[in-house]
């Protein structure tokens, strides 16, 4: 049956998870490994931040799913999309 246990050691087991389908999920997680993307150790771009306020409780950027850059400068928001590299101020507070 479907939910039947694969063998005696399933029942001692506290995955929810029968242990053929763990041995395809460690089998992708290592397969996804091999695949680690490479981290540069220099910059290839380096993005000015001028007025950017050092407050450990706000949170001044943010990186979006799109690849938008949001960051408040001053009184100011800018949107920089990285796909173009075009810096678009959002808002202006007074």
């Amino acid at each position: 049956s479907p939910g039947a246990l694969d063998s005696e050691s399933d029942v001692y087991s506290f995955s929810p998870l029968r242990a053929d389908r763990q041995r395809v999920l460690s089998h992708a997680v290592t397969a996804s490994q091999r695949g680690m993307r490479k981290i540069a150790r220099v910059p290839y771009k380096v993005l000015d931040a001028p007025q950017l306020g050092d407050d450990y409780y706000l949170n001044l950027l943010d990186w979006s799913s799109t690849n938008v850059i949001a960051v408040a400068l001053g009184a100011s928001v800018y949107l920089y999309t990285v796909a173009t590299a075009k810096v678009t101020r959002l808002v202006e507070l007074n």
